[in-house]
């Protein structure tokens, strides 16, 4: 036996990616667009802002006064960045990607790259980036779910982000209200 021939090709159809794919596809399936939209922006809520929170503490240190997002971006931040990042991060990949058979066989891969050119998109300092790639691995995620139909899966892509930047922007809105009321 070759030694090329023990080696397993990634992601092979039995693998753990697709393994997860189908699992989360099967949970998903059937249930109403609107229950579909809160499970992905609660996954990218939550469990990400948890794992940001390292990221986050680093960033404190690092940026600069003056730079935080007011009330007159809400517009660029909440619906406009969602927009062509979609388009930019998880249409064009898919679409460009799909015409080769070697990608078609290996959606995991193209998430994987789409996930990778949007954290490279948010090169505000370099843990952003790394906590922008796991945003982006959901927000590709939401695309491959809807892929079948290319206007849904952009549309849905997009609340999602919205939704997260929507959810990030009141956070921090409320946070420069709660620093005008010091406690005690």
């Amino acid at each position: 036996m070759t030694p090329s021939a023990t080696l397993p090709t990634w992601p092979r159809k039995t693998g753990y990616v697709s393994k997860w794919f189908r699992k989360i596809n099967r949970k998903l399936s059937g249930k109403p667009f609107w229950k579909q939209i809160a499970w992905f922006t609660f996954f990218m809520i939550l469990p990400m802002t948890l794992l940001a929170m390292p990221f986050i503490l680093l960033a404190e240190a690092v940026w600069e006064e003056g730079k935080d997002p007011d009330i007159n971006n809400f517009f660029l931040i909440v619906i406009f960045a969602p927009l062509i990042e979609t388009l930019i991060n998880q249409y064009l990949p898919y679409k460009i990607l799909n015409r080769w058979k070697y990608f078609r066989q290996r959606q995991a891969l193209i998430i994987l790259m789409a996930s990778v050119l949007f954290g490279l998109m948010h090169t505000y300092y370099p843990a952003y980036m790394v906590w922008a790639f796991f945003q982006g691995l959901v927000l590709s995620y939401v695309f491959y779910f809807y892929r079948r139909n290319l206007a849904v899966a952009f549309f849905a892509t997009a609340l999602v982000h919205a939704l997260r930047n929507a959810f990030s922007f009141s956070m921090h809105q409320l946070g420069d209200v709660l620093c005008y009321f010091p406690a005690g």
